[in-house]
């Protein structure tokens, strides 16, 4: 079973672990086959695959094919073999797009036909093996394409298409970054924000989610006034 699941961005703006964007720029592929034993067992390959890790504890595709395994009443394991063509550490989802990808190959393999939500949830459990956090933006992203708002606990997801006349230009540092990135710069996030913060960034994530799906955006002003960010 192959499956391909493309780069994305997330957040948006004021859209902090709930909003993602699909972007049709870079993308893994992933192919996966049951094995005889009850393992899991990654390879990688690919221009960005070289240093990654193939544990399946560390790498992006482990816990969510553990999780499907659990899943399912087969005595077997699988075989992964990640096409790494996201280059890792520049804000695309990269990780996120590993685990999308292996979370919908495996449950193909297995006939387990779970319900979108559901894949989600498991996918970002890749995340929490990269990052330390099984945050949804990106993965919600690439498995489900267009926008996507992830919320909620029990996870509810919406994914509505962007507008077709919508660009994005993404925009990566040219300095070196720690691999751990992600999990530091989550650390940096405060616990809580006041009230007056939390009622501006709700306007501002309604905003966005009107732009989205609004292609006038003199119906929705704001953004051009220079508040919000695109990462």
């Amino acid at each position: 079973m192959k499956v391909e699941a493309y780069c994305s961005t997330a957040n948006l703006g004021a859209g902090f672990d709930a909003f993602g964007l699909a972007l049709g720029k870079y993308a893994d592929r992933v192919q996966v086959k049951t094995a005889r034993t009850r393992i899991v067992k990654i390879m990688i390959l690919g221009p960005y695959g070289r240093g990654l890790p193939i544990s399946p504890d560390k790498n992006s595709a482990g816990p969510p094919a553990r999780a499907l395994l659990g899943r399912s009443r087969l005595d077997n394991g699988v075989e992964i073999t990640i096409e790494k063509n996201i280059p890792p550490g520049l804000g695309l989802g990269s990780s996120g797009a590993t685990a999308a990808a292996c979370t919908q190959a495996i449950n193909h393999l297995l006939e387990l036909h779970l319900p979108p939500d559901e894949l989600v949830k498991i996918a970002s459990l890749g995340e929490a093996a990269s990052s330390g956090s099984a945050h949804t933006d990106n993965v919600s992203a690439s498995l489900l394409g267009g926008f996507v708002i992830a919320y909620g606990d029990p996870l509810r997801t919406i994914s509505t298409r962007a507008p077709a006349k919508l660009s994005v230009v993404v925009v990566s540092p040219n300095i070196r970054l720690p691999k751990n990135k992600t999990s530091l710069s989550r650390k940096l996030v405060p616990k809580k924000i006041g009230v007056k913060e939390a009622v501006l960034n709700i306007g501002r994530e309604r905003n966005g989610r009107c732009n989205c799906r609004t292609p006038k955006r003199e119906t929705c002003p704001g953004l051009q006034n220079g508040q919000e960010s695109s990462t």
